[in-house]
């Protein structure tokens, strides 16, 4: 009697041992996918995200400035940083990001000869520093400038840095597109 038993409890334990090495190889891959959605590429975006508006700033060294919205459309984020380790990242979910990100710009068509402009700016904050992004193209002469302020909430002090020029993907203008309404709010 004690041979059948002894001979059923082996045979639980290696089911049992078979079962749990099959749970940590489904939890080590559900990890190894996790964290590759995490990684960022090098435009500070990750696999599920398209890029809206990004570009390198002019001077300095690698740093990126990357807006970025959720390819299912259920959050906008802002990325700001030299490298995926050092990262500063403002998120706003859809149901609160109209309270992170708040957007206004002015259009004025027709050319040089209307003095068009097509003015853009999105305005956010962290815990310490206000971020005023900006795209601003005047048809007069033709130019375009592209950056972002950041003001520092403790002293009040700020730095406007410039887009590095062939660094620039996307346009801020493109948040006057539909899937942009329930993620930010509209400035007056």
């Amino acid at each position: 009697m004690k041979k059948p038993t002894l001979l059923a409890l082996l045979v639980m334990l290696v089911i049992l041992l078979t079962w749990g090495c099959n749970d940590s190889k489904n939890e080590d891959e559900t990890t190894a996918a996790t964290t590759a959605a995490l990684r960022f590429d090098d435009n500070l975006a990750r696999e599920n995200e398209e890029i809206v508006f990004s570009f390198l700033l002019d001077d300095q060294q690698n740093k990126r400035s990357t807006l970025c919205i959720d390819k299912s459309g259920e959050y906008l984020v802002f990325r700001f940083g030299a490298s995926p380790s050092n990262v500063i990242e403002v998120t706003g979910m859809r149901q609160d990001t109209h309270k992170a990100f708040s957007y206004d710009y002015y259009f004025r068509g027709g050319g040089k000869e209307n003095l068009g402009l097509d003015l853009n700016y999105l305005y956010f904050a962290d815990a310490s520093y206000q971020y005023d992004l900006f795209d601003e193209f005047d048809a007069v002469d033709e130019s375009r400038s592209i950056g972002i302020t950041i003001h520092s909430l403790a002293d009040e002090s700020s730095k406007t840095y410039y887009a590095a020029d062939s660094t620039i993907i996307g346009s801020l203008g493109a948040i006057r597109d539909d899937r942009f309404s329930e993620l930010i709010t509209w400035e007056e």
